[in-house]
């Protein structure tokens, strides 16, 4: 958990004096840093007053466009101007889960819930994290609680319970993920969903989610992303190149994009390999 120490609040105590909160910046990564100057340039009219709803909604963005340590610093800016929002907890522990910080995220889910016990958000969280590490029993105990709070049908709490099902392989998956995207109703769930299925390694249907979200975004570089890594799982190299080219398109600085054009060719050498083995494994 050393990585993430400046994330702990002792006590939760109010802002810091302005030589502390220096001290702390320092301690900040470059991408955190980058996101804090990026705050401070932001026109004045449509930022208002820097608050924690400030904060929630630039974390939100972050994550939108893929950068989950920067939202997760974001969120937990939004924690110290009030250490009682369970969103803010909810967010930081889901940056975590992206990241795959598996095990520190269980830590600040228990946490969390110290402050917020029994929310329904949080044990959903507890539940893909223990999924994830293949704790099947535990993942299962935690979304059948979330699924019995008084936030069982919020779309994080839909979402993660499809998660845990495919991971349990168990029934009713389409099911609770097509809850959670009929409440969104937008883009980004879609590609949640999507990656869900990437990370199961279920990439037909990762890829058929991650085009329903390009279509709906054609101007995210996260989205083009997805769909990339999706097809180049799936042997499609042509298709994913040039998905990982629109991704560049629209922010030539995009490293993840960048990245995986880069080793696109020995990377689809093995799925090419693969692919027809998965068709057969389907069957």
């Amino acid at each position: 958990m050393a990585r993430f120490h400046t994330l702990e609040f002792d006590d939760l105590p109010p802002r810091k004096p302005a030589l502390q909160q220096a001290q702390q910046q320092e301690m900040l990564s470059a991408e955190s840093q980058s996101v804090a100057e990026e705050l401070q340039h932001r026109d004045t009219a449509s930022r208002d007053v820097i608050d924690e709803h400030f904060h929630m909604r630039c974390a939100f963005e972050e994550y939108q466009k893929g950068n989950f340590e920067a939202a997760m610093r974001l969120y937990s800016r939004a924690l110290q101007d009030n250490p009682n929002r369970p969103d803010a907890w909810v967010g930081q522990v889901r940056m975590l889960i992206e990241m795959g910080e598996l095990k520190e995220a269980g830590v600040w889910a228990d946490r969390a819930l110290e402050v917020n016990a029994g929310h329904g958000e949080l044990l959903a969280a507890k539940g893909v994290a223990a999924a994830r590490l293949g704790d099947r029993k535990s993942a299962i105990k935690f979304i059948d609680a979330a699924s019995a709070s008084p936030q069982a049908g919020t779309f994080f709490v839909w979402l993660a319970r499809g998660e845990v099902l495919l991971a349990t392989r168990r029934k009713n998956v389409d099911f609770a993920l097509d809850q959670a995207i009929s409440l969104a109703r937008d883009w980004f769930s879609r590609l949640l969903v999507a990656r869900i299925y990437y990370f199961y390694r279920q990439y037909a249907r990762a890829l058929a989610h991650a085009r329903v979200a390009v279509d709906a975004n054609l101007l995210s570089p996260f989205a083009w992303l997805v769909q990339g890594n999706c097809q180049l799982a799936l042997a499609m190299s042509r298709d994913a190149r040039r998905s990982y080219q629109e991704a560049l398109n629209l922010d030539s600085d995009y490293m993840p994009a960048r990245k995986a054009l880069e080793t696109r060719r020995p990377i689809s050498a093995l799925t090419s390999v693969l692919a027809p083995l998965r068709r057969v494994m389907r069957r």
